[in-house]
């Protein structure tokens, strides 16, 4: 699956394989109720910097949640918190500035196990700033030719807070 094709926010495609576990892939998580990930709640400060995993009703959980806390936010939605795992803090850090490329070793297999992605996708391009898949869409799409980007630059655009932190946006 190739994630950057999906129509969710950036901590979806990003920070939701932070859940990854052998048992624990994207098709147990995105579920019909499933509506985004964020990083933060606008009401509830408490919650900032974990990764909220937002679904849109109780009924049609799946099972993985029955052990995790939740709460319902203010448009009833049901958000599941998780702490930012220690190991991966910097590589959540990273996330924040939008420097995909530079994240760990170690996070980056996660990201793309967790997502199933493998080397002809747009999700692996962006991790590694390599493939025929993210060259074609920079060109089609952006009119960019990779090869005359700086070598510095990201090959996605940066988290957009207004899209990231729930109750932001004016239709949430």
């Amino acid at each position: 699956m190739d994630p950057l094709r999906l129509k969710t926010n950036v901590t979806t495609t990003f920070m939701l394989p932070l859940l990854y576990t052998d048992s624990l892939k994207h098709d147990n998580i995105l579920t019909d109720t499933f509506t985004n990930a964020y990083i933060a709640d606008l009401d509830r400060p408490d919650y900032d910097n974990r990764l909220l995993v937002r679904y849109a009703q109780l009924t049609g959980l799946p099972e993985w949640v029955e052990d995790h806390v939740l709460y319902v936010a203010k448009d009833q939605s049901i958000v599941v918190p998780y702490e930012i795992p220690d190991k991966f803090a910097e590589d959540y850090q990273l996330f924040l500035i939008g420097d995909y490329s530079k994240f760990s070793k170690e996070y980056k297999s996660q990201v793309l196990s967790f997502w199933e992605a493998n080397e002809d996708t747009l999700l692996y391009g962006v991790l590694h700033k390599t493939g025929k898949e993210i060259k074609q869409f920079l060109l089609d799409v952006f009119d960019v030719d990779t090869d005359v980007i700086s070598r510095e630059a990201e090959y996605w655009k940066p988290p957009d807070l207004k899209q990231e932190i729930f109750g932001m946006r004016v239709d949430e």
